[in-house]
């Protein structure tokens, strides 16, 4: 959905880069339109005119074959796709906004491919699809829009392996205002509902996957699009040159100097509820589940953010799971950063040392010392703010750090973590009893046993640890070091 989405973005985008000669509707503001987008693509792909723009009384209509496309990179013979893609765009009104919109009707893409014994096809329908934005050409892009549609199938048969399923409703939105220097900040929103798929091969093996709803939310702060377009547009230019000259070198490299570092920072997070898979008569179930990612813009000192959390899955189809269920958590939830990346470092020093004339650009020793800019001191650091995992036998957290020093031969690591487990005589007694039926958990209970003992317990029964390990790999547990 937001690949789809986003060549639509890009495609009203391009055709809305015209200048005061494409005011009045008619055939001269449609070549205009025309033109205009075809600028940003090399000239074997403007050739193929895939882009039609045509005046229609009060607006012009624009249609993508992104068949004629594709076929510019992939002999049809090869890879044959259909796939068009129309729209309306309408005169700025007096906030210098364009308006550009798609009625709500069907779209159907398919492809088929064939190369050796490779071959194979997909097909999608998109029901009811609708798309409706407003585009500022002070940004060069999209101040907000909307995509939605009804639902939709795909099937795809690709050799061995065929796959088929279904999607109801969604729905893709972009809002986003300009900063003074020309980036923008955006946030962005997808939801989708009853998806299914379906998937078999040749050999009687089968699987299915279906979600109830999944919701998606995403944000840019000071995104560099003004910049991000001319690094395009020269990329574009040169497509069809072999080696860059030593004044391209220099353009280039100026522009990317002059992008970084792209953005602010970037948050997506995707939440998906009643998920299921069910392969070879066993189903697993998820009630929940939380993702999300993000880190700052490509500079020195960026973050990289990490979540992860699921909640009340469920296991059938197979037997022995009946034995540990109470050992499978009701919830797990981890979050995670690695703080101190340096990329605007490494960056400029590609710029300044890269030979785009050479077929390697940088020789061995340049990469090697590169590389070494990534991480300062030659340490990745790991921050846990949070981990939990929580069933009706135990509840466990733990928040902490890991330390590594990559450039050590073996590589050396740290680490300092406080753990705390609530009701852990709880714990402890639900082991020994599954320990009568399972065994192997006898050890367990052991252990729990020798770590209560070694823990700070509180009179309700919840114990603290404090585990601290360094670089040579001594151990201590609320400060008394481990044998080793």
């Amino acid at each position: 959905m937001r690949i789809r989405t986003f060549l639509l973005a890009t495609v009203a985008a391009g055709c809305l880069t015209f200048g005061a000669e494409a005011a009045e509707i008619d055939a001269k503001g449609a070549e205009a339109l025309q033109k205009s987008i075809l600028s940003y693509l090399p000239e074997k792909a403007a050739a193929t005119g895939f882009i039609e723009v045509t005046p229609e009384k009060d607006h012009y209509r624009f249609a993508v074959d992104f068949g004629k496309l594709v076929h510019t990179l992939v002999p049809a013979k090869e890879f044959d796709l259909s796939l068009v893609y129309d729209g309306l765009i309408f005169p700025p009104s007096t906030d210098g906004l364009y308006p550009v919109r798609r009625d709500a009707s069907d779209v159907t893409m398919s492809a088929r491919w064939e190369k050796g014994p490779e071959k194979g096809n997909i097909s999608y329908l998109f029901k009811g699809l609708a798309f409706e934005g407003l585009y500022d050409p002070a940004i060069t892009y999209f101040r907000d829009f909307t995509a939605r549609g009804t639902g939709g199938s795909f099937s795809s048969d690709a050799g061995p392996q065929k796959l088929d399923g279904s999607f109801g409703p969604y729905e893709q939105g972009l809002n986003s205002t300009a900063n003074a220097d020309g980036s923008i900040n955006a946030s962005m929103t997808g939801s989708i509902a009853g998806f299914r798929e379906n998937v078999k091969d040749d050999k009687g093996m089968s699987a299915s996957f279906s979600g109830e709803t999944a919701n998606l939310k995403a944000s840019f702060s000071a995104f560099k699009v003004k910049e991000i377009t001319e690094i395009v547009k020269f990329i574009s230019a040169k497509a069809n040159q072999d080696k860059l000259e030593a004044a391209d070198k220099q353009q280039l490299a100026s522009l990317v100097a002059g992008a970084m570092p792209l953005f602010g920072a970037f948050d997506e997070t995707l939440t998906a509820g009643n998920m299921a898979i069910e392969a070879q008569g066993i189903r697993v179930k998820i009630g929940k589940l939380d993702y999300s990612v993000g880190m700052d813009g490509l500079k020195d000192g960026s973050q990289f953010r990490f979540g992860f959390g699921v909640s009340d899955p469920d296991v059938s189809g197979v037997p022995q799971m009946m034995l540990y269920s109470s050992l499978v958590p009701q919830s797990v939830k981890l979050s995670m950063a690695i703080p101190g990346l340096n990329f605007g470092a490494p960056i400029n020093a590609f710029l300044e040392q890269a030979d785009f004339t050479k077929a390697e650009p940088l020789t061995k020793e340049q990469s090697e010392a590169i590389g070494k800019l990534f991480l300062k001191d030659g340490r990745l650091n790991v921050d846990v703010p949070e981990f939990s995992a929580r069933s009706a036998l135990y509840d466990i957290s733990a928040t902490g750090t890991i330390s590594t020093d990559v450039t050590a031969e073996p590589a050396k690591a740290s680490a300092t973590f406080n753990v705390t487990a609530r009701d852990l005589d709880k714990t402890i007694k639900g082991i020994q009893e599954l320990g009568q039926k399972v065994p192997e958990l006898n050890t367990a209970s052991f252990g729990l046993m020798m770590a209560k003992g070694l823990a700070k317990n509180e009179a309700d029964g919840t114990a603290h640890w404090k585990v601290e390990v360094d670089d040579a790999g001594v151990v201590k547990v609320n400060g008394q070091v481990m044998p080793h």
